[in-house]
């Protein structure tokens, strides 16, 4: 007997409102397909078998609510599985192999004076002096020295030759997972090459719409770049079009301080306003479907002209199923349309469910959507222009909490009254700016007026900002929380949510029970903290920051000390803030003991300014030189606000850093180094690091002047365990006399991907010839000894390359 009506209506409103289920659990699913990795064979079979059982339970009319879950678990792992199929399986034959390759650019990620990088969608391949073949997948490619005849845009179809290499994962504990942030843009593989490699072929690629709106884009960057001051422009690009690449430093400084920084890229407020404008011009049409469609359609407009970013995907889907519901004369559920959107996007990029900004737009959405209408009571008595948005801002900012601190170590305390100043700016600013981008397809002499009109609020908007940081307590860096904390925080949200109404009695055996097990959960923290001083160790870490340097070393004390923070010539990619900070926040690192710069050189001193500003530093030692570069400049000013004590180093000081712990500068003398092949990296702090009977020796980029000055003078210094091969394994720095002075049983190298031809095959085989075990950033990642100042261990991220070894 087949289900009445009633009880078939009854289901489907039980199926709607199961939504939010089904889709963390599809979420779950993709989560644990990418911790479990398993043949793509077991989940199909699985899913089939399940999907089976299902038709079997509806066939014989029996409850099928329990088990629909799973199957949408399963489905979950079966899409991630084959998502992960679809982008890396084409180019797996190609990898680290000299190809060629015949497509057309996708997307423009960055451009600078010396490279351009973009997305490139790759329709031919082949390897050098064989036949191509037919391709439909993805890469990243960076060309340096881009010929002036040769502009690179959307559609443009190239050919393309060089080295095709897999995207580093995460190499340092902690650190940024560059290879699952582009797998969630469907990039399999990166190639760098130079502009004498590249071939502009005939023809254009891509979509129409999307060639369009990247059209569009371009001539409104240009509209802004044109009548706006520099800064202003930059802001007005990051508001409206979520580009921070013209952006200030102290801007976004102040934004991330104020807690704000969503105002910065493209958020589903942006897209809200969006709507909300195209609702406004549409409402005198008198059939509201047709207003309605051409919302939609403005929104979308606006979701390509941005670039299509997972918070502006969540905002528009929601956006077009709630008018769609209205259109309809069904009623909307907000929590319903999110679980929609959820699954829509995870169903067709599951990568999307470890980026960033998905999980920040989904996690806020649900804050607002679940916490601030139990909020709104408690500030009733405020006027409504301001009970409404003050719920909305904590809502919001409680259910990211936990992300935000864990990720960033940094709690802003002025968000809501920020966001309350602010917010409406950035409306007024969505406003004009629509004007702008409308006025700039056509002409950006019809944007003026509207880029005058628009001034005095990205005015505002710039310096507003930067005056509230400013003030004392602005944002703080609580110390790090163990994830049983983050367990009790998000049970009391939903306790919350629930409505959950606890006697005073109850409440104060609620929060005794709380502290002790706040006790009993920060036990570990503390022992995490301080795990050298119980088995009284020295730790140094070679953190792979790429082509750069950057050595974290932690005493048997518990002193924390940093040797440079890496860095990048060109590009927008922060060693600092993307590498070091994360590993320090993994390492539950709450302030620096030293901090040290061996010499300003941009790969050492590029990442600094984001350590300043992310952690506290006692003090701060360098060999006093300078340069004019903006990273270093911003050193010394950050030095200057803080202040910190600065000292300067140089040849014949020591540093006691612990008991029985010594940092003894060899180099450079007090007179330094003139006239040599390179003074600045001659002129580079080096230093050995003693612990009882064990040492490592830090010679930064020393060049062979530097290097065999100490050869002859004092080489019974020079003596280590560990050497940290010089400037990233140049050519010229070592000699045979510099290797059998140290005397090393282990070399580490800190290169990444270089066009300097570091290390070059000459340093490789020096090393090798004194027997020495040879260990990489580029290849084995981060690499760590400890020692217990007698016998010592190396080991590495990527165990995988290399085998660990131990000496004792």
């Amino acid at each position: 007997m087949l289900p009445s009506i009633e009880e078939q209506r009854s289901s489907g409103r039980q199926t709607v409102t199961a939504l939010p289920l089904l889709a963390a659990a599809f979420a779950a699913g993709i989560a644990l397909a990418r911790i479990w990795p398993h043949p793509l064979i077991w989940s199909a079979g699985l899913t089939f078998s399940h999907a089976v059982f299902l038709v079997y339970l509806y066939v014989r009319q029996r409850p099928l609510g329990a088990f629909v879950l799973p199957l949408f678990l399963l489905l979950g792992v079966l899409s991630f599985q084959l998502a992960e199929r679809e982008i890396y399986a084409p180019l797996r034959e190609l990898l680290g192999r000299q190809v060629i390759l015949s497509g057309y650019v996708h997307r423009i990620d960055s451009r600078d004076s010396q490279s351009v990088a973009f997305l490139f969608k790759v329709e031919e391949a082949a390897l050098v002096g064989e036949d191509a073949s037919t391709l439909g997948t993805m890469i990243r490619v960076r060309i340096f020295r881009l010929p002036p005849t040769l502009t690179i845009s959307y559609g443009q179809r190239l050919r393309l030759s060089g080295e095709l290499v897999a995207p580093a994962g995460q190499r340092t504990p902690g650190g940024f997972n560059y290879a699952a942030f582009l797998a969630g843009e469907g990039v399999a593989a990166l190639l760098t090459t130079d502009g004498s490699a590249v071939e502009l072929l005939p023809g254009r690629g891509g979509y129409f719409w999307l060639s369009a709106a990247a059209a569009a884009r371009q001539r409104v960057e240009e509209a802004l770049l044109r009548w706006l001051p520099p800064q202003e422009a930059g802001l007005a690009l990051g508001l409206l079009l979520g580009e921070t690449e013209h952006l200030a430093v102290e801007t976004e400084e102040a934004y991330r301080r104020l807690g704000i920084t969503h105002l910065l890229s493209v958020s589903g407020l942006h897209t809200a306003f969006v709507a909300a404008f195209a609702l406004l011009l549409t409402r005198r049409i008198r059939r509201k479907a047709v207003g309605a469609v051409l919302a939609a359609a403005l929104v979308l407009a606006y979701l390509l002209l941005t670039g299509g970013e997972p918070p502006v995907w969540r905002a528009a889907i929601m956006l077009w199923l709630v008018m769609g519901a209205r259109q309809l004369g069904r009623e909307s559920d907000g929590v319903l349309a999110l679980a929609a959107a959820a699954l829509l996007m995870l169903f067709f990029r599951p990568h999307w469910l470890f980026n960033l900004s998905f999980q920040f737009s989904f996690l806020a959405s649900l804050g607002i959507l679940l916490l601030s209408p139990r909020l709104l009571p408690y500030f009733s008595r405020l006027p409504r222009f301001l009970n409404g948005p003050i719920s909305v801002t904590i809502g919001a900012q409680a259910a990211v909490l936990p992300l935000q601190l864990t990720l960033f170590a940094l709690l802003p305390l002025f968000s809501v009254p920020a966001n309350l100043l602010f917010v409406p700016l950035v409306g007024a600013v969505m406003g004009l700016g629509l004007a702008v981008i409308g006025a700039s397809i056509f002409s950006p002499l019809l944007a003026a007026p509207f880029c005058y009109a628009i001034y005095p609020v990205l005015l505002a908007l710039n310096e507003g900002p930067k005056l509230l940081a400013a003030l004392p307590g602005a944002a703080v860096v609580p110390p790090p929380l163990h994830p049983g904390i983050w367990g009790l925080y998000v049970l009391l949200l939903c306790l919350f949510v629930c409505g959950v109404k606890i006697a005073w009695s109850r409440a104060r055996l609620a929060l005794t029970a709380l502290l002790l097990l706040n006790m009993y959960v920060s036990f570990p923290l503390i022992t995490g903290l301080l795990p050298s001083i119980a088995s009284r160790q020295l730790e140094v870490v070679f953190l792979d920051v790429g082509q750069g340097l950057s050595v974290f070393i932690r005493t048997p004390e518990g002193k924390n000390i940093l040797l440079d923070a890496g860095g990048r010539r060109g590009g927008t990619f922060d060693p600092g803030e993307r590498i070091v900070l994360p590993y320090l926040r993994n390492r539950r690192v709450t302030s620096l003991d030293l901090l040290v710069l061996t010499h300003p050189s941009e790969d050492h001193h590029g990442g600094i300014p984001a350590i300043l500003s992310g952690i506290a530093v006692r003090r701060f030692a360098s060999n006093g030189e300078r340069d004019d570069t903006a990273s270093f400049l911003a050193v010394k000013d950050k030095l200057a606000a803080a202040p910190i004590p600065v000292m300067v180093l140089a040849g014949g000081d020591r540093l006691l850093l612990g008991e029985d712990v010594v940092l003894e500068v060899l180099s450079p003398p007090p007179e330094k180094f003139s006239y040599t092949v390179d003074d600045v990296n001659n002129n580079a702090l080096i230093k050995r690091l003693i612990f009882s009977e064990f040492s490592i020796l830090f010679t930064s980029d020393g060049e062979h002047e530097a290097l065999e000055r100490l050869v002859r003078l004092q080489p019974e210094n020079l003596s280590a365990a560990v050497l940290q091969v010089p400037h990233h394994g140049s050519r010229r720095a070592m000699s045979e006399a510099f290797l059998a002075a140290v005397g090393a049983q282990v070399a580490v190298i800190s290169v990444g991907r270089n066009t300097y031809g570091h290390p070059h095959e000459d340093a490789l085989m020096l090393l090798q010839q004194k027997k020495m075990t040879i260990y990489r950033t580029d290849l084995h990642g981060a690499v760590s000894v400890r020692s217990d100042g007698f016998g010592w261990t190396i080991d590495s991220q990527l165990s995988n390359k290399i085998l660990d070894l131990q000496y004792r």
